[in-house]
């Protein structure tokens, strides 16, 4: 069973709300993390999440995804950074997603917009719960584990502070 989050803290710590949302899964299943601004672009995208985690999920202990728009350049899709066509982020994920799963391992770490991973990983290593650190729980998580992949054929819309003239230092909705 795949069980899709989208846990949010008012007082800041995002780590506690990750963690007591991660708690209420049962042993055994798997954890699909996902900001509240991302979105997903085709209608099979639990399709390619299910057969990520039956091919791949041996393999690799955490998942990331592709997007148009976040700080991190490896889970960017060239060019789409300021598209604001909807009709534009559905070709592309379709595109995307036509061309199979295409699971990539990486050093690099995942971005916390889009996050898969087994409630035993979790339970392994929890999201850290210090309010200092809330705006960098993604990190902080990627960091401990060492298997990652990005599903090059998961395509999410993704808002990223899209109100910010300077998207990749405004953190002030995260503290």
């Amino acid at each position: 069973m795949i069980h899709y989050l989208t846990p949010y803290a008012t007082d800041g710590n995002i780590g506690r709300a990750l963690n007591e949302a991660c708690a209420l899964v049962p042993d055994g299943d798997w954890i699909c993390l996902r900001d509240g601004d991302a979105m997903f672009t085709t209608p099979d995208w639990g399709r390619t999440i299910d057969y990520v985690i039956r091919e791949y999920g041996g393999q690799y202990d955490l998942f990331g995804a592709v997007t148009n728009r976040i700080g991190w350049k490896h889970h960017q899709v060239p060019g789409m950074m300021d598209v604001m066509d909807i009709h534009r982020h559905w070709e592309v994920g379709a595109m995307i997603q036509a061309n199979g799963p295409q699971v990539e391992p990486t050093t690099e770490l995942i971005a916390g917009f889009f996050m898969l991973f087994s409630k035993e990983t979790w339970k392994n290593n929890p999201f850290p719960e210090d309010r200092r650190r809330a705006r960098l729980f993604d990190m902080d998580f990627s960091m401990k584990i060492k298997r990652r992949a990005i599903i090059r054929g998961l395509y999410l819309l993704h808002l990223y502070r899209i109100w910010s003239d300077n998207p990749r230092s405004d953190v002030k909705h995260l503290i």
